[in-house]
């Protein structure tokens, strides 16, 4: 498979890894905005303000969040080095905290309802993620463990690829883009479910997506680990999953003690 679409010039080219993240991000920006209830949430000049803070918090905290766990392995001092960066490498749950953030801060400025913001886009975030990880695939970043010639492994043959070469991999980027698609059917059904609790749609958004990153992670080749055989990103997802319960748990409890008095 070949990652570069085209290039443009030099060491710059339009690769399937970036058209993919855009498409990605476009379909989950669509959807959201045609659902029946965006309306009522927010008026299109706010709605495509908060679209916009979380898609480039998203991208950025992705990125950052890929450079600061995986710097020891990049040394940037060419151009060429840094196009190699930019053809993939994306940590997804640095994204989902960054897009967080952007779309947290125009919630608050434009006096949005936070819960039934981030509902709504916790119903269709996972498309997105489904999408991009195509991109994954096709760069070969993100890749699988070897595993034995003639199983379901994937071999990537392209120099321009960054898995490793002519080796059977586990393709652990389809894995994680059939449980994205998964998790988006799911998120889609509670979120219109009728009597649902509010946030309940960004709970199960965010526990899907760091616990299916948590396990998928074994099985991941370019996987480094921190300390107790858990990844950094292991570890942010346990992080993330906890907090998430955390505030389940505290609202459950919040709930019982007014229904007691």
């Amino acid at each position: 498979m070949n990652p570069f679409i085209f290039h443009v010039f030099g060491p710059f080219a339009i690769t399937w890894y970036g058209f993919l993240v855009v498409a990605g991000v476009s379909f989950f920006i669509f959807l959201a905005y045609r659902d029946i209830r965006r309306s009522s949430i927010a008026t299109t000049v706010q709605f495509f303000d908060c679209a916009t803070a979380g898609t480039f918090g998203g991208l950025i905290g992705g990125k950052l969040l890929f450079l600061l766990a995986e710097c020891g392995h990049f040394s940037i001092s060419s151009w060429q080095d840094v196009a190699s960066i930019a053809l993939g490498g994306f940590a997804i749950l640095g994204a989902i905290v960054g897009a967080i953030i952007g779309i947290l801060f125009m919630i608050m400025r434009f006096r949005i309802d936070v819960l039934a913001g981030l509902d709504l886009g916790a119903a269709y975030a996972l498309v997105a993620h489904g999408v991009a990880r195509l991109g994954c695939f096709v760069s070969g970043c993100c890749y699988g463990v070897p595993v034995a010639a003639g199983s379901c492994g994937v071999v990537y043959t392209n120099p321009a690829s960054l898995a490793p070469l002519s080796i059977p991999l586990v393709p652990t980027q389809l894995i994680m883009a059939g449980i994205s698609f998964i998790g988006f059917f799911l998120c889609l059904w509670i979120y219109h479910r009728r009597g649902r609790r509010e946030g309940l749609t960004f709970c199960v958004y965010v526990l899907w997506e760091s616990g299916s990153r948590f396990v998928v992670d074994f099985w991941r080749g370019d996987r480094v680990c921190l300390f107790h055989g858990l990844s950094v990103y292991q570890w942010l997802a346990l992080g993330i999953m906890a907090l998430i319960g955390l505030l389940l748990y505290t609202k459950v409890f919040a709930d019982k003690a007014r229904r007691r008095w």
